[in-house]
């Protein structure tokens, strides 16, 4: 096990929330085709474009 770990892990966490909660998103391919196998994702994948929220 990796020491680190735990703090790698924490570390992900506080980003994926900083980008969720202080961007707006736009898909930049609106109606991309979903591909089901078994799973459902987007055929393109998921580009996007982010902005800041105006505070």
């Amino acid at each position: 096990m990796c020491l680190g770990k735990g703090l790698a892990r924490v570390q992900i966490l506080v980003f994926l929330h900083n980008i969720v909660t202080k961007f707006k998103w736009d898909p930049l391919i609106p109606g991309d085709k979903i591909e089901y196998d078994p799973l459902a994702t987007l055929v393109q994948g998921l580009p996007i474009r982010l902005h800041p929220h105006q505070v």
